[in-house]
């Protein structure tokens, strides 16, 4: 029995040992990381990548504030494994940021305010969708025009400017065929 107790005290140091010297590898470590970072409320929304060699971890991408940049530093210093932090992220500019900047440079008396960045052009304005009076539409399921009929004896005639679609099959026009309008639709006027 005495025998034993030596054997079992060596047993459980060497299994303690072991335990204590396992490092987490390096895909856990960026999982962890990436995980914390997302679902923490100051760095949430950074568009972050985390690379980790031998508990080298370096952070790329790109954060909202400056807060972001050093939470998500924090988040990799203290996660276990962790050797070194690099941190490449860079802060990414707003126009309210921009604004804010220039704001700042011009009351402090600065001789060159920050440079201020145009917004994007909107989007063109989408095509017109013209359905004359006295037609039938039907559209496809994404939206897109199936066919279109001009009702019988609603008059009718050949547009000037606009090509024919594709989904109109008639051989009376060279260009698209179009419904005439009246501003009195009351056949007894």
């Amino acid at each position: 029995m005495r025998a034993r107790i030596p054997s079992l005290y060596l047993v459980i140091i060497g299994g303690l040992l072991v335990a204590c010297s396992s490092k987490p590898n390096d895909d856990k470590i960026a999982q962890e990381i990436q995980g914390k970072a997302s679902a923490d409320p100051i760095a949430q929304g950074s568009e972050l990548y985390v690379n980790s060699d031998k508990g080298r971890v370096t952070l790329t991408g790109k954060v909202k504030t400056q807060a972001a940049r050093e939470q998500l530093e924090s988040i990799a210093k203290h996660e276990p494994g962790v050797v070194n932090v690099d941190d490449q992220t860079s802060v990414e500019l707003t126009s309210t940021a921009t604004s804010e900047s220039t704001q700042l440079a011009s009351s402090s008396g600065s001789a060159a305010p920050a440079p201020e960045i145009a917004p994007p052009p909107p989007p063109p304005p989408p095509k017109p969708l013209v359905v004359p009076a006295g037609t039938t539409l039907t559209l496809n399921a994404n939206k897109t025009r199936k066919t279109e009929t001009v009702w019988s004896g609603a008059g009718s005639g050949c547009s000037a400017y606009e090509p024919k679609p594709t989904w109109q099959h008639d051989t009376g026009c060279v260009r698209r065929t179009v419904a005439d309008v009246s501003a009195d639709g009351d056949p007894n006027t």
